[in-house]
């Protein structure tokens, strides 16, 4: 697959925003619930649309080498920024927002971390391949690597 044609990247990201769209729009609908119930919600929120996003952005740019990492890397730290910005706006009590942007903050680095976990892996996995490809004479071909 690789790296996602310019068309495609924007209907990911078009998507991914869309999604978020609705994930706030569903949060700040919630009404009768505690602030730290709406504080748990909106770090549910965050949470659910990081791991949504990841999985979207890697199954668009398999197998995950250095360019397809770098371009996963590239949308998915903005986007996951900007839905948490757009929750934590989307509060309008100042406590309340207060409260939710630490949660808010923790989810995000929580998916930065996971990010990495799965990148590092599968450049650790992707080094594998190459080695044992270059070591039966099928380096060159990640394609090819990848199916062995």
């Amino acid at each position: 697959m690789s790296i996602p044609t310019n068309a495609a990247e924007n209907q990911l990201i078009s998507s991914a925003r869309r999604r978020g769209a609705e994930l706030i729009r569903a949060l700040v609908t919630t009404t009768g619930v505690s602030p730290d119930v709406l504080c748990e919600r909106a770090a549910e929120a965050v949470d659910r649309f990081c791991a949504d996003l990841l999985g979207g952005l890697i199954t668009a740019a398999v197998p995950l080498a250095g360019p397809e990492s770098a371009w996963v890397r590239r949308h998915y730290l903005p986007l996951i920024t900007e839905f948490g910005t757009g929750v934590r706006d989307a509060l309008e009590d100042p406590t309340l927002r207060h409260a939710a942007a630490q949660a808010i903050q923790c989810k995000i680095l929580e998916h930065e971390r996971r990010l990495r976990i799965v990148l590092d892996s599968a450049a650790a996995d992707y080094g594998l391949i190459a080695d044992a490809a270059q070591s039966d004479g099928r380096a060159g071909d990640p394609q090819r690597n990848r199916q062995h």
